[in-house]
């Protein structure tokens, strides 16, 4: 039956709609809308019949990876026309999720497969690259607009950080050198506190003794000093009494000291006078 109806797509309507204002991107999924007339090889439309459809979305070329895959059952209108929304309820078969296609890497193409008898016996109706509509095209752009949400305060496309994970963050404008702290309310701007010095860790073991250096250069050559004509290099001077004038000098006590020859005669004769003086005073005494 299937070589009797060879058929041929005319597809007059694509739209891959990706809506991207954030209310609706809340409430669907992406889904493309596809359109065709189902005809025979002769030209003539496939009217009220039942068809089935597997619809195949490769990644970056037409022989590409599947990434999403789902069979339908559609029946055609008296024109042979047949509405599919890809990635809607309603499939009898399907594989991956529209939701986890990655549209912004490679180019995605669409695989058309048909059997216009309603089985399994698909034919190949060929493959072409998805391409973006103006909404897509706009969408990729636009900026956000309406009240912003979340943690974020005012309206867009200017909202202000109201929150920090669902905490109030405060309004109070901060000064130079400050951080947001948390007070137990709200995130406020303060002061950084210097954290308390750690104590004192165990000190290490100690190294290894280094190896021993060389033998260093030799000093300069030491002073030679002089002193009342007895030269010493390099150290203390030594004198003797006769160095200093002191040859005479004798250390015995003072009356086992010797005398001179002159002092001793000049005691000699104070020695005499003082006996003819004695004599005298004796011869006087006498007389009277």
């Amino acid at each position: 039956m299937l070589k009797n109806y060879q058929i041929r797509f005319l597809t007059f309507v694509f739209a891959f709609c990706l809506l991207a204002s954030s209310p609706l991107l809340a409430q669907q999924l992406p889904q493309i809308n596809y359109q065709g007339v189902a005809r025979k090889a002769d030209g003539s439309i496939i009217s009220d019949q039942s068809i089935r459809l597997r619809l195949t979305i490769r990644d970056g070329g037409a022989n590409g990876t599947s990434v999403y895959a789902e069979t339908r059952k559609r029946t055609t209108s008296k024109f042979g026309l047949f509405t599919v929304v890809i990635g809607s309820a309603g499939a009898t078969a399907q594989t991956g999720a529209m939701a986890t296609i990655n549209w912004a890497t490679g180019n995605k193409f669409l695989q058309v497969e048909l059997d216009p008898l309603g089985g399994y016996s698909f034919v190949d109706m060929g493959t072409s690259q998805l391409q973006s509509v103006p909404y897509a095209i706009y969408a990729a752009n636009a900026a956000p607009n309406g009240a912003a949400g979340g943690d974020l305060g005012g309206t867009y496309p200017n909202p202000t950080i109201s929150k920090l994970n669902g905490s109030a963050v405060s309004i109070t404008a901060p000064q130079t050198g400050q951080v947001l702290k948390w007070n137990g309310t709200a995130w406020t701007p303060a002061n950084e506190l210097a954290s308390a010095t750690g104590s004192q860790g165990i000190q290490g073991t100690n190294g290894t003794a280094g190896a021993k250096g060389d033998i260093g250069a030799n000093g300069a050559a030491g002073l030679t000093t002089s002193v009342n004509g007895v030269t010493q290099v390099n150290g203390a001077i030594t004198l003797s009494k006769t160095d200093i004038g002191l040859g005479n000098a004798d250390n015995t006590a003072d009356l086992n000291k010797p005398v001179s020859t002159a002092t001793q005669t000049a005691l000699d004769a104070k020695q005499s006078t003082l006996t003819n003086s004695a004599g005298l005073l004796m011869s006087i005494l006498f007389y009277y």
